[in-house]
């Protein structure tokens, strides 16, 4: 009486070998993607930090000089190189200064937002000119992640045929 699958003992070997080695590829594939994604949004933070350190320090002397060509030059520059697709500038008192927003981007809830004042340095005295806001999107992984996963792909593919 046959009731399922294979009975020969050549492909029941056959199966008892593949399946393990398919379930192993399963888990080492999710491990990868947890450890690629992890890799690409620290890389993603690290830089969030550098642009949010250096576009403070280089939009200081632009809002104390309330030279608005120069704070919208360091704005779009900022959304031109790297991830960064939007930048909000307050004043002092809290208030929108001026926006800028890379053309299609559409914010998200699990972007990455940051912020930091803005602080201008006279002698000893610290003035506080306004804040920064960054959103980088969560999209900008999105490319080399699956890209990093396809050639996992491959690599794994490429061991099981042989």
């Amino acid at each position: 009486m046959k009731l399922f699958g294979p009975t020969s003992f050549r492909s029941r070997l056959l199966i008892g070998m593949m399946v393990p080695v398919f379930v192993i590829q399963c888990f080492s594939f999710a491990h990868e993607l947890l450890d690629h994604k992890e890799f690409f949004m620290r890389a993603l933070k690290d830089e969030c930090g550098l642009v949010l350190r250096f576009a403070s320090e280089a939009l200081a002397r632009p809002m104390w000089d309330y030279d608005t060509r120069q704070i919208q030059s360091i704005a779009q520059s900022m959304i031109t190189e790297g991830h960064t697709a939007q930048v909000l500038i307050f004043d002092a008192s809290g208030s929108l200064a001026y926006t800028q927003q890379a053309p299609g981007y559409h914010p998200a809830a699990d972007d990455l937002r940051a912020s930091q004042d803005i602080s201008y340095m006279i002698g000893d005295q610290t003035h506080v000119l306004g804040r920064l806001q960054i959103a980088l999107p969560m999209s900008a992984i999105a490319t080399p992640l699956k890209a990093a996963l396809l050639q996992h792909l491959m690599v794994s593919a490429f061991v099981l045929t042989l």
